[in-house]
């Protein structure tokens, strides 16, 4: 088994948090053999101290088979921890509230919802410019969808853009898209704002750009190499296998280019850098 993105409710000294996480494993009908696709990931979710993780199975009042779509980020917000499900065009919200008991640390409810968006077509998924990535952020009490860029398969990163969770406004249903089936949409963000955001899997973190209290730093968007997260399992050779590290640095608001921040090596031994956070 594989944790491909993890997060938490609150610090984990705290009697009711609860983790969350995105994981790949064996098929269970086929021992021998290992996942290859993408789409074959689970959601799975434990309180401290627990051995085994309680793996999430959305009942008939959720109409989203999870076997069809690609789980790719965490995010804890507003109480409850949302995944985002994509499949081709379509980008949605799976929205899951736990429940606990902080006098019995086995007790763990979870409540789902599914929001459905719009799917936001060529604004996302341009033929000209392939997705690399996509990360949940939270940011100023919203929640922002950052979408990663390259110019091609195996090629760097080339730009970014991002897109505020919003709710469509009323108005009569038609067309292909009802308001009533797709309550929510993507609203393409024209400027950060002031916002300087650290993305990965799991961690992604908002800060306003302030030069009395992160001195140099500029409205932006920082990344590491992240690309072996859409991978089949790390498994047999994983200890010696070499890792790509190259494509790490900022994506500059005012200069709308890419700076490289690290050292480029062309592969390594460890697993790629991460975010420490305090």
């Amino acid at each position: 088994m594989v944790m491909l993105a993890a997060t938490l409710s609150s610090s984990p000294d705290d009697s009711k948090c609860v983790g969350a996480t995105i994981i790949a494993r064996e098929r269970e009908q086929a021992p021998d053999e290992f996942l290859q696709q993408p789409f074959n990931r689970w959601i799975a979710f434990w309180r401290m101290g627990w051995e085994v993780a309680l793996q999430l199975v959305p009942g008939e009042d959720v109409a989203v088979d999870l076997a069809l779509y690609l789980t790719e980020d965490v995010v804890f917000h507003d109480s409850a921890f949302h995944f985002l499900l994509t499949r081709g065009g379509a980008y949605q919200i799976l929205v899951c509230t736990p429940t606990t008991n902080p006098e019995d640390p086995m007790v763990l409810e979870i409540n789902w919802a599914l929001r459905r968006f719009m799917p936001p077509g060529e604004r996302i998924s341009g033929q000209n410019a392939p997705v690399r990535a996509r990360y949940l952020v939270v940011s100023r009490g919203e929640l922002l969808m950052v979408v990663r860029f390259t110019t091609g398969a195996n090629q760097p990163t080339s730009m970014f853009k991002v897109f505020r969770e919003t709710k469509r406004p009323k108005m009569p249903d038609g067309g292909d898209f009802p308001v009533a089936v797709y309550p929510w949409e993507w609203s393409e963000m024209d400027t950060l704002d002031g916002r300087v955001l650290f993305v990965g899997y799991g961690c992604s973190r908002s800060y306003q750009a302030d030069e009395d209290k992160y001195p140099g730093f500029k409205p932006g968007i920082y990344f590491l190499d992240d690309g072996v997260f859409c991978e089949a399992l790390m498994v047999g050779d994983a200890n010696t296998r070499p890792y790509p590290c190259r494509d790490n640095g900022m994506w500059s608001e005012s200069e709308g280019r890419i700076q490289r921040c690290f050292p480029p090596p062309n592969s390594s031994d460890y697993s790629p850098p991460v975010w420490l956070f305090p």
